[in-house]
């Protein structure tokens, strides 16, 4: 065998993880802020088309945590699931707008401090259901701005926006520490 072609071949199945990763977590996170009726918003819905209001006219209105869901997940985050908040931070100060330096520097520091991999693990862990599919909708938006942005490129619409999914995050954060 060539040499490199391992790193080759775990790059190309990375970025196939990848895809599938982000598909999935864009259908999850319309599953989650579904309608008033109960019926899931398609995944496939145009971009301007925005999912139906919850039962307070909120789109990102989010059941309440079950029992002893929020202490156990805020728990979690202040300890082994603290690269989860590292990322939403991350997410949260790139703004709307950012620069292919400030990409890169969030990349470098997402790499160092919450490394992919590690990331999936760390939101697979996480207690609360809710806030584990917006944390892995972030994630994947995180990782699509990321890329288009240090390519000079928008991000595609087939992800939610990464302002609108780190909102949705610190909504549910912000509901999981009013109910602890």
């Amino acid at each position: 065998m060539r040499e490199g072609s391992g790193a080759r071949r775990w790059l190309l199945l990375g970025m196939g993880l990848g895809l599938v990763v982000v598909a999935a977590a864009a259908v999850v996170v319309f599953v989650v802020l579904d309608g008033e009726d109960g019926k899931p918003v398609p995944a496939a819905a145009p971009k301007s088309q925005t999912p139906p209001p919850g039962p307070t006219g909120d789109p990102g209105d989010l059941p309440p945590p079950e029992g002893d869901v929020a202490r156990q997940t805020l728990d979690y985050l202040a300890g082994a699931g603290a690269p989860a908040l590292t990322m939403h931070r991350a997410a949260t100060g790139l703004g709307a707008s950012p620069t292919a330096d400030q990409c890169d520097q969030v990349g470098t520091a997402l790499d160092q401090d919450a490394p992919h991999d590690q990331l999936v693990e760390v939101i697979q862990g996480v207690f609360d259901p809710a806030l584990q599919e917006l944390l892995g909708a972030e994630q994947a938006s995180l990782g699509v701005t990321i890329t288009a942005c240090l390519q000079g490129q928008q991000p595609t619409d087939e992800v939610l926006p990464l302002s609108e999914a780190a909102q949705l995050v610190q909504r549910r954060l912000d509901q999981l520490e009013a109910a602890r």
